[in-house]
């Protein structure tokens, strides 16, 4: 069942846009059909979250298909996302309970919930600093935050700074992902600002880490252009895969996106 919430002030930039951009998909664990189940029990397994009998809520829910990821290992699951549209495709999974909202003001109680998982949503936030808050209040004592994000601290960066000041670009607009499709409030964001946003609202343990899959575009990005040759960034993948593998490892501040338990 889905709940509407009319009291929410929506930030109908961010709304109309993915009211509009149902499809688009940015993020290592999820494509339009299906869940990386394999990346997810791995990310988990190494920052040791652990989903049964949790409450969990889903922030920027998107399409749902978390949902039943969190159901198998025996999670307590409640979605949310900006867009109706969403949450209604939300619903063909049986999601359980989902909710309209904004994640800068969320429609729940204080200490509601064991895990919150944001995933590749965080950076499209207006006022990510409000979010923050927000998932501190709800979150229970104990609990923990699992967030992916995109990471600048790497050649992506310097061409999203680039391409934003001096090409035609808007502010906050590019990213490697989707073709360089363009993206609404797409905020430069690198694990020293992420770190400093949580401390801030009280958060006080880190763990992070990196992907080995997409690390080549994060110092690479043109491997994602439109006009990249197909044959080309499929060379460019396969070269990459085994320093990809160490670089995350042993540099995960430089990935193209940083995985978090934070608490």
């Amino acid at each position: 069942m889905i709940q509407e919430n009319s009291q929410n002030r929506f930030t109908g930039k961010v709304q109309d846009y993915y009211s509009t951009q149902i499809n688009l998909v940015s993020s290592p664990f999820t494509n339009l059909d299906q869940i990386n189940i394999k990346l997810l029990n791995s990310v988990f397994s190494r920052l040791d979250i652990r989903l049964s009998q949790k409450r969990i809520l889903d922030v920027g829910c998107g399409g749902g298909m978390f949902s039943q990821y969190c159901k198998d290992r025996g999670g307590d699951y409640s979605g949310m996302d900006i867009t109706y549209l969403n949450l209604e495709r939300a619903s063909r999974f049986d999601s359980g309970r989902l909710a309209q909202a904004d994640s800068q003001q969320l429609p729940f109680r204080s200490q509601s919930f064991d895990i919150l998982s944001v995933i590749d949503s965080f950076e499209h936030f207006p006022q990510p600093d409000l979010a923050v808050n927000e998932f501190r209040r709800v979150l229970k004592p104990g609990g923990a935050i699992f967030l992916s994000v995109p990471n600048y601290l790497n050649v992506a960066g310097l061409v999203k700074k680039a391409s934003e000041k001096c090409g035609g670009w808007k502010p906050d607009s590019w990213a490697p992902f989707d073709f360089w499709e363009p993206q609404v409030y797409e905020h430069f964001l690198t694990p020293l600002k992420v770190k400093a946003l949580f401390k801030q609202a009280g958060f006080l343990h880190y763990k992070m880490i990196s992907l080995s899959q997409d690390y080549y575009v994060a110092m690479l990005p043109w491997a994602w252009h439109p006009k990249c040759p197909g044959k080309l960034a499929r060379l460019i993948e396969l070269g990459q895969r085994p320093f990809g593998f160490l670089f995350s490892r042993f540099l995960p501040w430089f990935g193209l996106h940083n995985i978090w338990k934070i608490s």
